[in-house]
């Protein structure tokens, strides 16, 4: 078929625009609709005044496995220039088969699991909705939804309380909606209210009147935000009156800490290869070889699985965005200094005044990298826990995480933590998911991707605790934030190897995963991360997370954070700590 004559002759025949994503820029389309192409590209299109028609993009943000990540900066973009009109997520659903295992659990198949030997499979490249086969709503389902919302709530001003709402409906004014907000002080809300007589045709914006209940900051030592939401009055099809379908959240005041509690310091006992460090109610013992605390006693409960203390940790279950890229190959020599033998290079211990110190020096050959670890233990049982981490190496790959690795006894059920959700999220897909206070039994934190891979991330984490059913837990408290993991599924268990067979034909060693096959063990496997990268979505074939959300090598780029460890029994109340340490 010559394309040439049939634009030609169409447009004889019908006048509407016509788009064919093979003319590329050539003339014979009148909509430029370029697949995968990143937002970079996009704005250098905008900018290019020689450039005329609408762009856009007919395939976009390949949402395969755990993914659609920067999707917020494409749409930063797309909302900047007229001339960029959108585009097309692949795609709506994981077309996957329902089945089940002997015993009765349920999952989904994907390419390679049926015919003969030799069947022609693209694998698992079928899977990449951003719902799951049975239409059930994802993590990046909400991102979604949060990014294309056509309510936008901009620039919000706690001096004059007001905010700006812009209407980015074609057709629609915002006087069909109900507007309120509330004000929550480190997850509690204290106040809400109505935005009364919001009138904005489409494409205006409006300014709000003077919101009450805003409280000074010398009024309290929380996190204080507000949350702004618009829903409709009355219902429509498939939508109730009252749905929210458009919200957002800024900060009102940054939380703060009191000056922290003085302490003592913990005594220290040197047992052969051993030390412990002990006060009235507590033990802690490290080892002096691997430089780990291999138990930690506090009221003659062990909060420590099998000497599984917090020990330096870079590697993540590949997504399937990781394996498009070759990550797990890349990046090698990361996965090989996480599973590295523990050993010390120095073990120090140092008496003080109001805590007794040990660092501990980690170095990792295969990337010329090197980790400190201050501990300062305290009689009370509190371990202030200080990381400086850097890879010196010019040949040292980006890193997939940068953080510490521990396991806690499976009594550890519940987890309640103040950060980024309810959901998973991403440094790279997180707007969706406000910071808040929630609880979630740890057994539920599994999210599961047809295809077992890295999951049940959260960032922005000011605080966390995991708690058994008597309310006895472990509190870990961030100087500033940290990222977390935790599960009792490990990570080991959704690890498929170097290399996935997509793409290849079915044979008996074809390797092909599927949800049932990790399994829940008898433990919480808990990381503390600096940071993690994110996930991207541009593609699945070769494209990475975007800069801003790599963790690059260097010494330039030396890392160092810090956290509380910070035991407490059924009788205390571990969120009146939070602020002490």
């Amino acid at each position: 078929m010559n394309f040439y004559v049939t634009y030609n002759t169409l447009k004889t025949l019908d006048s509407r625009p016509i788009q064919y994503e093979r003319a590329l820029l050539e003339w014979n389309t009148d909509i430029y609709c370029p697949m995968y192409a990143s937002p970079s590209y996009l704005e250098k299109y905008a900018r290019n005044k020689e450039m005329t028609r609408p762009l856009i993009l007919c395939e976009y943000a390949h949402a395969m496995g755990n993914s659609l990540g920067n999707f917020q900066e494409y749409w930063d973009i797309i909302e900047k220039y007229p001339i960029l009109q959108g585009g097309c997520i692949w795609d709506w659903v994981d077309q996957g088969f329902a089945a089940q295992t002997d015993d009765g659990r349920k999952y989904w198949t994907y390419g390679g699991d049926y015919g003969e030997n030799g069947t022609p499979s693209d694998g698992n490249f079928c899977i990449n909705g951003v719902v799951y086969p049975d239409r059930s709503v994802k993590p990046q389902t909400e991102e979604m939804g949060k990014v294309y919302q056509n309510i936008k709530f901009l620039d919000f001003d706690k001096q004059t309380s007001t905010v700006k709402i812009r209407n980015d409906f074609s057709f629609t004014n915002l006087d069909k909606y109900d507007f309120y907000y509330i004000i929550r002080d480190h997850g509690k809300e204290v106040y809400r209210g109505k935005i009364e007589n919001i009138h904005a045709a489409p494409g205006k914006t409006v300014t709000t009147g003077f919101l009450n209940g805003i409280p000074k900051e010398k009024q309290t030592t929380g996190d204080v935000r507000i949350e702004f939401y618009a829903a409709i009055k009355t219902a429509e099809p498939f939508l109730p009156a009252g749905t929210v379908i458009a919200r957002e959240q800024t900060y009102v005041h940054t939380f703060y800490k009191k000056e922290a509690t003085a302490q003592q310091p913990a005594t220290s006992k040197e047992e052969g290869n051993l030390v412990a460090f002990s006060g009235p109610d507590f033990k802690a013992t490290f080892d002096k070889q691997s430089g780990l605390l291999t138990s930690y006693l506090y009221k003659k409960h062990e909060y420590i699985l099998n000497g599984q203390g917090p020990r330096p940790f870079f590697w993540r279950a590949p997504t399937d965005n990781d394996y498009g890229a070759n990550l797990p190959v890349r990046l090698k020599a990361w996965k090989e200094a996480s599973y590295q033998e523990p050993k010390a290079e120095s073990f120090q211990v140092t008496p003080g005044s109001n805590a007794t110190t040990i660092k501990v020096t980690y170095r990792f050959p295969q990337t010329d990298a090197r980790w400190d670890i201050t501990y300062k233990i305290y009689a009370s049982g509190v371990i202030k826990v200080d990381n400086r981490f850097v890879a010196e190496g010019d040949q040292a790959p980006m890193i997939p995480r940068v953080g510490l690795r521990m396991q806690l006894p499976e009594s550890f059920t519940d987890l309640t933590y103040y950060g980024r959700g309810p959901k998973e999220n991403y440094r790279d897909r997180r707007t969706s998911q406000f910071i808040g206070e929630y609880a979630i039994p740890v057994k539920d934190m599994y999210e599961p991707y047809v295809r077992p891979q890295e999951n049940n991330h959260r960032t922005d984490i000011y605080w966390c605790a995991l708690t058994d059913k008597t309310q006895r837990g472990l509190l870990l408290i961030a100087d500033r934030t940290f990222e977390l993991n935790t599960s009792n599924y490990p990570l080991e268990s959704m690890d498929s190897g170097d290399t996935i067979d997509n793409s290849a034909p079915r044979t008996e060693k074809t390797h092909h995963r599927h949800l049932t096959d990790p399994l829940p063990e008898k433990m919480v496997d808990l990381f503390i991360d600096y940071r993690m990268m994110g996930v991207g979505g541009d593609d699945s074939w070769g494209a990475t997370a975007h800069e801003p959300y790599l963790i690059r090598p260097g010494k330039e780029n030396a890392i160092e954070y810090g956290f509380s460890l910070v035991p407490f029994d059924k009788k205390e109340d571990y969120k009146y700590l939070i602020r002490q340490y």
